[in-house]
């Protein structure tokens, strides 16, 4: 008995030596790699983060853990052809590949901050259906994985009211794509409100500032919706 619980011990030791990665596959944005983490192989393996450039142009994150030697491996291989890449990614283009092996900066593993990266956790959003001023509500929800602070502004019965919340990141791509194509012209809801002015934003309560000011700073999530 003493024997076995020696080895459990020696074995949960071993997985609390590993080293904590953020893990994603092709995602469009950093800040969508952090939902899910990785434990690498004590003394074998560093967190690792790719950054690729698609056939169609768009650029993809890729990230987990990855054995030291193919570390060194790839990293001293970008910028020239690469023999040893599979076949799915014969065709695109590695930007940057990097590995580290250092601790978590708060809460976020090392490999978030490679390849020039800056991730963003999404604490929580304002959540109001209808305020005169974004500054008023004093509600907030957390957002899922796949969604960004929202901030609608519009008219109801000729008042400037504003709605805000979590919204999912396709639809903020399609928001921002509107915005490029009318310039912050105005629209028509189905329940007779007209629109003024809608934008997503990805940092703690960031909705409670000018919509205006928020659509011009907004980024694109996936590039085949509102890329150039």
């Amino acid at each position: 008995m003493f024997v076995f619980r020696l080895i459990i011990g020696v074995t949960l030791l071993n997985q609390c030596r590993g080293l904590t990665c953020l893990f994603c596959d092709q995602v469009t944005s950093i800040n969508d790699c952090l939902t899910q983490k990785a434990v690498c192989t004590d003394n074998d393996e560093e967190c690792y983060l790719d950054s690729v450039i698609l056939d169609n142009l768009s650029r993809v994150f890729s990230a987990g853990c990855r054995s030291k030697q193919v570390c060194d491996l790839i990293m001293s291989a970008v910028g020239r052809k690469r023999k040893h890449e599979s076949e799915r990614t014969k065709k695109n283009t590695i930007t940057c590949a990097k590995c580290c092996s250092t601790n978590t900066t708060n809460g976020i593993p090392c490999n978030g901050f490679l390849c020039h990266q800056n991730p963003v956790i999404v604490g929580s959003c304002l959540s109001c259906d209808s305020v005169s001023s974004p500054k008023l509500c004093q509600i907030s929800q957390r957002c899922a994985s796949n969604e960004m602070c929202v901030q609608r502004e519009f008219v109801r019965g000729g008042t400037v009211r504003y709605q805000l919340g979590c919204e999912r990141k396709l639809m903020c791509d399609h928001l921002l794509k509107d915005y490029s194509y009318t310039h912050g012209g105005q629209g028509r809801r189905a329940n007779g409100d007209t629109d003024i002015c809608a934008a997503c934003c990805n940092t703690n309560q960031c909705n409670a500032e000018d919509c205006r000011h928020l659509i011009r700073k907004q980024t694109c999530n996936f590039p085949s919706v509102c890329g150039p």
